[in-house]
């Protein structure tokens, strides 16, 4: 199995190479190559210092998190909102179900995002 796992990730780095189009197809598969089945991404919601809500997703939460306080990386809308206090999450297996789950949030009202995490 193992030398199944590195023959397989050579094929990918070499698809990556010679045909960089094709690779968009195998990168849920490399990404579970390199970090295995405990990679997740995460929905998060986000009260600014003026009581307004943010959405966003990530894979990483604390880094995230930490950006959209102190760093340029943050979001242009929490960057003057700061400081930022993390609300809510939720993990999702995979980055198209954290982006679903976010335009979810996203079209949530005020109240029923706030029922969220009170």
């Amino acid at each position: 199995m193992f030398f199944y796992g590195r023959f397989l990730l050579a094929v990918i780095v070499v698809v990556f190479r010679v045909a960089p189009k094709l690779s968009f197809f195998l990168l849920p598969l490399r990404t579970y190559l390199f970090y295995g089945s405990n990679y997740m991404h995460f929905v998060y919601l986000l009260q600014c210092s003026d009581g307004s809500l943010y959405t966003g997703s990530t894979n990483d939460l604390e880094r995230r998190v930490k950006e959209h306080n102190g760093s340029k990386r943050g979001a242009r809308y929490t960057k003057t909102r700061r400081p930022v206090v993390l609300k809510y999450f939720e993990k999702c297996r995979t980055l198209a179900k954290a982006r679903s789950r976010e335009a979810e949030i996203k079209r949530m009202t005020r109240g029923e995002k706030i029922k969220l995490f009170a």
